[in-house]
């Protein structure tokens, strides 16, 4: 049983409100991206664990925040002096040259604004191009590359990110 809810609203009706544009904001884990900005979040590694609403979700929202690690299989991290330190690197890349599925297409974009938000950069979609807009403290350029099969376009004011994240 639920408590504290405020709504108890049909499936059918959760989906015609996102279909209808209802989401301002939506954030959505990635499975692989590539530097086009198009995610697979539905075939890859050898799993199909299928697409749920993810394709009316990300079609329809105004505004899409990807959330990924940049790479996973035993990635271990910490915070120290608030700085992010990759204490163990993943051994898989998420951010591949060429991704096993398309589930959503860079190409839909349109107007809205698109960006990919990891433990050590955020991404934005640019022109169907990913861009570095933000460094996590602590880590550079190359730690960045480094773990990517391609080297996305780098902003001209690269930021990092506010130093609040990383505090106890």
């Amino acid at each position: 049983t639920s408590t504290g809810f405020e709504a108890i609203v049909p499936t059918s009706t959760m989906m015609d409100f996102y279909v209808g544009g209802g989401i301002d904001y939506a954030f959505l884990g990635v499975g692989e991206a590539d530097a086009c900005g198009n995610v697979n979040v539905s075939n890859f590694a050898g799993r199909v664990p299928g697409v749920g609403g993810f394709a009316d979700i990300s079609a329809n929202a105004k505004t899409l925040i990807f959330t990924a690690t940049l790479t996973c299989g035993n990635l271990v991290t910490k915070v120290e002096d608030g700085k992010l330190i990759i204490v163990q690197e993943g051994s898989i890349q998420k951010f591949k040259k060429k991704i096993d599925e398309i589930t959503f297409p860079s190409a839909s974009q349109g107007h809205r604004r698109v960006c990919f938000v990891t433990e050590r950069c955020v991404m934005e979609l640019r022109n169907q191009r990913l861009v570095l807009t933000e460094l996590a403290n602590g880590m550079s350029v190359d730690d960045v590359f480094n773990n990517m099969e391609f080297k996305p376009d780098v902003a001209e004011n690269l930021k990092t990110y506010d130093p609040r994240i990383f505090q106890r």
